[in-house]
């Protein structure tokens, strides 16, 4: 008898695997991983303050900021349409009508991250006499950032709408700070001038990585 139950339990066991059930409940592996996210950046900027110093971080800080928030308008509210559109249309296998919405998603967000880009850059030149110098070149690093970090935003909201949270917040959350803070911790070793600006080259190539 306690043979023939193990092999039912063992046979449900299986049959909610192939079934695809969750054991572990996807929002809490999210929670988790924003969870950890949280502890990743607060150590990446605690990191950063040690490596910068005082005027560099606060450099860094405050591009990094502004970078965040260019890169939520640039995708001009593609991200929310994008977990509503393609879920609905996912469900009844309008797959051309998903591609193209994708498609025309990257296209109007990689224009409108490139039209902002070029704004920055003009701002920053008139006013590059009343900027710090260190700031000035910090924030002239957003306008090659901003494009694929606006797309990165675009392409986290396109997997959710596939209804694949977890792998919409890795990239972006968890891989992106850590590969930061290996590039910066590598380079302090061969370079003695570590500096806001070359922080956020380590984040541009960071970005990069995560989009590919």
């Amino acid at each position: 008898t306690k043979d023939l139950i193990s092999k039912y339990k063992f046979l449900q066991l299986t049959k909610l695997i192939s079934t695809g059930d969750d054991f572990i409940p996807k929002s809490l592996v999210v929670l988790l991983v924003n969870g950890i996210s949280a502890l990743l950046m607060f150590g990446l900027h605690v990191y950063l303050a040690r490596i910068l110093g005082h005027s560099d971080y606060g450099n860094f800080a405050y591009a990094f900021t502004l970078l965040t928030v260019l890169s939520g308008l640039c995708v001009l509210g593609t991200d929310t349409a994008a977990q509503r559109f393609i879920s609905e249309h996912e469900a009844l296998s309008q797959w051309s009508l998903v591609n193209g919405f994708i498609r025309q998603a990257v296209q109007l967000t990689f224009l409108a991250s490139v039209v902002v880009s070029i704004f920055l850059a003009i701002g920053v030149g008139i006013f590059s006499e009343s900027i710090e110098r260190n700031l000035r070149d910090t924030l002239i690093v957003i306008v090659a950032i901003l494009p694929f970090s606006s797309l990165l935003l675009l392409a986290v909201s396109i997997l959710r709408g596939f209804k694949r949270p977890i792998e919409a917040s890795l990239p972006r959350l968890i891989f992106r700070p850590i590969i930061i803070v290996l590039a910066i911790a590598l380079s302090v070793l061969f370079l003695e001038n570590i500096n806001a600006r070359f922080a956020m080259f380590m984040d541009l190539g960071a970005t990069i990585v995560c989009l590919a």
